[in-house]
């Protein structure tokens, strides 16, 4: 077998498993930061099945070409190779697959392929081989993605929890409380202003009712980890970077990186006035980020592959990709990463339950991963659902029960009274990117009215 088929082969792999390892290579700073478990089977899994892609893919390629009757084949070549390459470029762009941009695309090329070969038989035999170079391109990056797999192999996350708080604490009296709630993606327009018909949101309406409402707010930024960071730091931020040894870089808009400075947040002011802090948090990496100003902290994040599977084993993570290829077991695999995003949901409630305690920290931030789509529960039902269909409303009535269960667990405090909460999103319902996705349904139509997006995210200060 020639040489210029195994790369030829390796060409196919890095075509076929783009939609897995894609997000991975093209940011591995994003993926690195909001994992808390190591990549190290993720990464080898993905290597396992780009080599094992490159050999049955160059096996095939050198069998048809020995065959007469791959001739008529090869007219679809072309239309795959490039239809691979676009969707590719669309997932990078937009973050979601689409068949149907493939299919669109594959046809468009075949077609081509095939007017070629009537009227213009050079311009054919340049469009194979355009093919043929494209995949011999392809193979070489291949093996660099698999270099970059191997390098995320040996990546070590810090712990994602620490517990350090005194054995005696001041008395409240002292140290008033500060309870910051921080629900993702919540919109002021959703909540307040253009609420969907058959949603109740009793506990938002009850906590407006002794609260001060901020009704005309607009977001620092539109993604989560650029978003918070520039709140804590007080200063817009436009980038971020996660290093290999878990320190975070930001930079403003002149987009030179320095060192996040955890001295110029919250924590380190509440740390110097005497007050005990704690994190509860999703999606970023608190524990390591803050660790020198807080006395209890939890994170977590379990909605973002490889972030989902990243616990799983090797050969699990091994047979996972090729779940996407089968309508039934693709269906399947989004079950399970729904499940993993419940799981993360309880496995922060149960810490927040614990923080908001009266022995619990002065000064806490909690990051909720609500009403953040993909929807997980069913208000009509009150259970959880990871069938995929529930909607940013369902979401929403999740995070009312959820401020319900936090406030009942103050209020019963004897501390309530010294206590001041804040409740924000992060930035609002980013409709735009959640109607290219899956997950979008005919109520999240009806309830963005259209498809408008408000961009105020929501803010109430008691």
């Amino acid at each position: 077998m020639k040489a210029r088929t195994l790369l030829q082969g390796a060409g196919v792999a890095a075509l076929v498993m783009f939609p897995i390892y894609g997000v991975v290579i093209s940011s591995p700073s994003t993926e690195r930061m909001h994992t808390p478990a190591p990549l190290t089977m993720f990464a080898l899994s993905l290597i396992a099945n780009l080599l094992l892609v490159s050999i049955v893919s160059a096996l095939v390629g050198f069998w048809l070409r020995s065959r007469p009757e791959s001739k008529s084949l090869k007219i679809l070549s072309p239309g795959v190779v490039f239809a691979s390459l676009a969707e590719a470029i669309y997932i990078n762009m937009r973050g979601f697959e689409s068949v149907h941009f493939w299919l669109i695309a594959c046809l468009a090329v075949t077609a081509l392929a095939g007017a070629l070969h009537f009227i213009w038989r050079r311009g054919e035999r340049l469009l194979f081989q355009a093919s043929s170079a494209t995949l011999m391109g392809l193979g070489f990056y291949c093996l660099f993605v698999m270099m970059q797999l191997l390098h995320l192999a040996m990546w070590r996350p810090l712990p994602n929890s620490t517990l350090d708080m005194p054995t005696t604490k001041t008395t409240s009296a002292n140290h008033p409380r500060v309870i910051w709630i921080l629900f993702d993606e919540l919109s002021y327009d959703q909540v307040f202003e253009h609420r969907y018909p058959s949603l109740d949101l009793p506990y938002f309406d009850k906590f407006r009712a002794f609260s001060t409402l901020f009704i005309d707010t607009l977001p620092v930024a539109n993604a989560t980890e650029k978003a918070i960071t520039s709140i804590l730091l007080g200063q817009p931020i436009e980038q971020v970077n996660f290093t290999e040894h878990n320190q975070l870089e930001v930079a403003s808009a002149s987009g030179v990186f320095h060192p996040f400075d955890a001295a110029q947040t919250p924590f380190a002011v509440a740390r110097q006035q005497g007050l005990t802090t704690g994190v509860d948090g999703w999606y970023n990496p608190y524990c390591s980020v803050l660790a020198p100003y807080l006395n209890d902290c939890y994170w977590t994040d379990e909605l973002v592959v490889p972030s989902a599977f990243a616990r799983e084993g090797f050969w699990q993570n091994l047979f996972d990709p090729w779940l996407r290829y089968s309508d039934i077991l693709h269906h399947v695999r989004h079950r399970k990463s729904l499940g993993y995003r419940v799981q993360a949901y309880q496995k922060l409630m149960l810490h927040a339950g614990r923080m908001l305690q009266p022995s619990g920290p002065d000064f806490v931030f909690l990051h909720l991963p609500l009403p953040h789509p993909p929807g997980i529960y069913d208000r009509r039902t009150r259970r959880f659902n990871t069938s995929g269909k529930r909607s940013y409303v369902d979401n929403l009535a999740l995070a009312d029960r959820t401020l319900g269960q936090l406030l009942a667990i103050l209020q019963q405090s004897p501390d309530w009274k010294n206590t001041s909460v804040v409740i924000c999103g992060d930035h609002s319902w980013r409709v735009g990117t959640w109607v290219h996705s899956r997950y979008w349904t005919a109520e999240d139509e009806a309830a963005s009215r259209g498809r408008v997006f408000d961009q105020r995210p929501l803010i109430m200060v008691h």
